[in-house]
């Protein structure tokens, strides 16, 4: 049986070339301008969370990365920001878009939150927007401590959520 975070990667990628009107929907809330519809407020972390640019961030489950991107064209970072997420589709067209505009560069990788291939204490901020509906209650404890691993001592995890773990 796979993780419930492949199962939705899973239900990502089908989003990213489908026609029905779920997944045309779905791509739209993912784009920026719909981003800008759910997630107002994390237009306003860079200011509240006083993100500067010496600030290593990591985004888990970025998706089509346009926070991470919005975040990057704002901030300006000195080491690039980076994405994560398990569906190879949603980091497929983050590439495109990065590739067809001039916006700040981000670094994309494939993978699971329950598994994060990075160093211990290598970030100053993780993001986690819309990630924990995916996970099962054990891949969540799972995350939460990859998550406590990989930040720097007095580093900072942002999560905001629209839906219980499991769901």
């Amino acid at each position: 049986m796979l993780p419930n975070e492949l199962r939705a990667a899973r239900e990502y990628d089908r989003w990213m070339v489908a026609r029905d009107p779920h997944a045309v929907l779905m791509r739209f809330l993912m784009s920026v301008p719909g981003m800008i519809l759910v997630n107002t407020p994390a237009f306003r972390l860079p200011e509240e969370l006083r993100i500067g640019r010496h600030h290593r961030v990591l985004d888990l489950g970025c998706g089509r990365a346009s926070l991470l991107r919005l975040l990057a064209s704002r901030v300006r970072f000195k080491v690039m920001p980076v994405g994560l997420d398990a569906s190879r589709q949603m980091l497929n067209l983050a590439r495109n878009t990065l590739r067809d505009t001039a916006e700040a560069p981000v670094h994309l990788t494939l993978g699971l939150a329950s598994e994060i291939p990075f160093a211990t204490g290598k970030f100053d901020l993780v993001i986690c927007a819309h990630l924990f509906k995916y996970l099962s209650d054990e891949e969540l404890c799972r995350s939460l401590h990859e998550i406590r691993r990989v930040l720097k001592p007095g580093g900072l995890c942002i999560a905001w959520e629209f839906a219980p773990t499991g769901s």
